[in-house]
């Protein structure tokens, strides 16, 4: 025998309590955005991939501090130096907005290889790869062919 029998679940039962969760939620969300906001002075924190900027992976012949890369950047003029080691002597370097250089990718690469020399008296670069954000434009080097 077949069986025609419906089966019922009533969802409105449960709407106060649905409305209650998320109203909760939103009351959350808006509490966290607040304390950003008072503590740090913004609410979200964009990374270079949303508001263009360039990266640039150096090779090192000896290890580097990355405080240190910061600190010197940041000295010369760069905005939003963020790094990433990979090694002691790989560092990934990300600064944000580059509006006043207008030769490109390896123009900023060979600005950021002169400064970190002069500062931290590297012998030499071994490689380096950098990409500018926002646009796609990405240039590989190696040794001395990118530099020179």
């Amino acid at each position: 025998m077949a069986s025609n029998s419906v089966s019922r679940v009533d969802f409105l039962k449960y709407r106060f309590v649905c409305l209650v969760f998320s109203l909760a939620l939103i009351g959350a969300f808006i509490g966290v955005c607040v304390y950003r906001w008072q503590t740090k002075g913004y609410i979200f924190s964009y990374s270079i991939d949303f508001t263009g900027g360039a990266q640039a992976l150096f090779k090192f012949s000896q290890p580097v501090s990355s405080q240190q890369v910061i600190s010197i950047l940041e000295g010369k003029g760069w905005k939003g130096v963020v790094t990433r080691e990979f090694s002691a002597q790989e560092l990934l370097i990300r600064v944000k907005n580059i509006d006043n250089h207008v030769g490109g990718a390896r123009d900023i690469a060979k600005t950021m290889r002169t400064q970190l020399q002069e500062s931290i008296w590297i012998t030499k670069l071994i490689s380096c790869r950098v990409k500018w954000l926002g646009l796609v434009l990405v240039l590989c080097c190696v040794g001395s062919q990118f530099m020179q």
